[in-house]
């Protein structure tokens, strides 16, 4: 979970050194219409993040944010809060339980609802299980995730830090032979 604190220290870096923009993408989102990876040219507030939409096992559609994807522009005032935000609940949970992705999406989700960041369609989140259905050729959940997605996406996010490598090995198999479809 320090990747988390990590991006955003190097996403600032880049800023204080003279970067206008800076894009994280994570190390396992795969691209597959790179057409369609067009990122607005302005953004409002200075910072956007992904759109989430998690089918989970019992194919619930669940609408969140993630941080596959984040986009700060120079002077945007939350990258510098979410550093401090994120050294916080470290200091705080040293030695400690960590829950799941807190520096990331369950951080962003509390700060979303209650702030309505912009955020980009560009990055689709799979569930292990939609992932399985996906790499295996259908099934429900994929259906249920495909119907639902928006039709700009460029890319998938194999979360591959919840599922098994030979899962992932699989997904960029199918994605490289047959695309994301």
């Amino acid at each position: 979970m320090l990747a988390d604190l990590g991006r955003l220290k190097l996403a600032q870096a880049a800023l204080d050194s003279g970067a206008q923009r800076v894009l994280w993408l994570d190390a396992d989102v795969l691209i597959h219409a790179p057409e369609r990876m067009l990122l607005p040219s302005r953004l409002e507030h200075g910072y956007a993040f992904g759109r989430e939409l998690w089918v989970d096992e019992r194919g619930r559609c669940h609408h969140g944010v993630h941080n596959a994807l984040c986009l700060f522009e120079a002077g945007n005032p939350i990258l510098p809060f979410y550093i401090h935000a994120c050294e916080r609940l470290v200091e705080r949970h040293v030695g400690g339980h960590w829950a799941p992705q807190l520096l990331g999406p369950k951080f962003l989700k509390m700060q979303h609802n209650l702030l309505g960041f912009e955020l980009l369609e560009h990055v689709a989140m799979l569930s292990p299980e939609v992932l399985e259905q996906w790499v295996a050729g259908g099934g429900v959940l994929w259906e249920k995730q495909r119907r639902a997605m928006s039709l700009g996406v460029a890319a998938v996010n194999l979360c591959s830090s919840l599922v098994e490598d030979r899962l992932a090995e699989r997904a960029v198999e199918r994605l490289l032979c047959d695309g994301f479809s």
